[in-house]
Parts: structure tokens; sequence; C-alpha cells
């Protein structure tokens, strides 16, 4: 809004000076949306927080057993068979979290999981410790395909399953696959990307396709690994 003011008030903006006046802008008007738009935002999110609490109370009640401060998100989300979940206290997780319980899942105390983790028990079971960090699109899988035959399509020859293990105060980082029949020990951190096959050892620094020890968390390097 134009004003015709006093130039003496310094509440306003001027535009154009003169010996008496000022045109002036009141500038409230132009904060008016952006005050809107941040009580919309505030609001939706509180809208949301009270939907992620209930949902996290409905699923509490169909799971085998579940902790203190249960946080998951209402959207997008996919558990089946939560009979078979046991979870600890303090478990969260983001957007995106699939919970495929075939067989049993057992989660620890203050695990949290970022968005689009996969935790398929498929054909065994999979159990993860205290103090896990699981990041963003990360799979663990108990599962793999039977590929013996030539002769017969993939589709056809089943599956064999394996149990993971992860242990305590793991972090698994961004775009990880664990695959089935993997312990990875406590204190482990296993970097973005990486493809576990194999058991790896407590309190190491390990990557790769597949990962292996690079270094210990003490920072001494790990012994040279022969290949067979």
């Amino acid at each position: 809004m134009l004003n015709l003011v006093d130039s003496s008030n310094a509440d306003q903006v001027p535009l154009r000076c003169s010996p008496r006046y000022t045109i002036a802008i009141d500038t409230s008007i132009l904060d008016t949306p952006v005050r809107l738009m941040k009580r919309i935002w505030i609001i939706s999110y509180l809208f949301r927080s009270l939907l992620d609490r209930f949902y996290s109370l409905i699923i509490s009640q169909f799971l085998n057993s579940v902790g203190v401060r249960l946080r998951l998100r209402a959207f997008g989300n996919r558990i089946t068979n939560p009979w078979n979940i046991s979870l600890g206290d303090n478990f969260s997780s983001r957007e995106g979290l699939k919970l495929l319980a075939e067989g049993p899942i057992t989660v620890g105390n203050h695990v949290s999981c970022n968005t689009n983790v996969v935790i398929d028990s498929s054909g065994s079971s999979i159990t993860i410790g205290s103090n896990v960090l699981i990041a963003q699109n990360v799979v663990l899988r108990s599962a793999n395909h039977v590929t013996e035959s030539v002769d017969t399509p993939i589709r056809l020859q089943g599956s064999i399953g394996n149990p993971i293990v992860i242990e305590n105060d793991v972090w698994i980082a961004a775009n990880c696959v664990v695959l089935q029949g993997v312990t990875i020990g406590t204190g482990t951190i296993v970097g973005a990307g990486s493809v576990v096959l194999h058991d790896l050892p407590p309190m190491t620094i390990c990557a790769g396709n597949p990962a292996r020890p690079l270094v210990r968390r003490n920072h001494q390097p790990q012994p040279s690994i022969t290949e067979t």
C-alpha cells in the first residue's frame, strides 16, 4: 500500500523524498503470505505427527512384542505378518520402511531406519541388536534364489534361507545390501554401496562389493587378505 506520510515517521520504508513528505510502502502487507505459509506448514506438521503417533499405536497392537516410544511414519510403509516382529525401545523409521516378516524379525533398543529400508526375513530370520543405525535404501534379505540347475528356470528352483545377525552398535550406510547367512560384528561400520556376502568382524570399517575389512576402528590397518 502506498501512503503519503510525514517523513519524520521512521516506521515506513521511503521510496522518494521531498522536503516534507515521503511516499512509503507498508511492509506488513508483504509479510502476510510468508506468515500464512509458515502457519500452514506448522499445522500440517502437527497433523502429520498426530497421524504418525496413531499409526504407531495401531501397529503396536499386532506386533509380537514392542518396547516404549515406537515411532513409525503413517504413510509409505509396508508391514507383513506383524506377529513375527519384535521391536525394542525407541525404534524409529522414516518413510518407505518395509518389514516383510515371513520369518522372525527381532530388533533391539534404540534402532533407527532411514528412508526406503527393506528388512525381508523370507526363508529364515533377521536379528538386529541395539544402537544400530540403518541408512537410506538399505536391503537386508535372509533368502536367495537357488541357481544350481541350468536346465530349470531360476524362478522354479525355489530359494534357500539363512539367518542374518546384526550385532550391537553397527552403522550400515546408504545403499548397502546384506544377504543371507551374514553376521556383522559389534561396532562395525559398513560403507555406502557395499554388498555384504560374508561375515564382517567386530570393530572394523568395511566396504566394497563384496564388502571386506579395510581398517580397524582404532585406525590400525587390517592385514592384507589373500584372494582364494
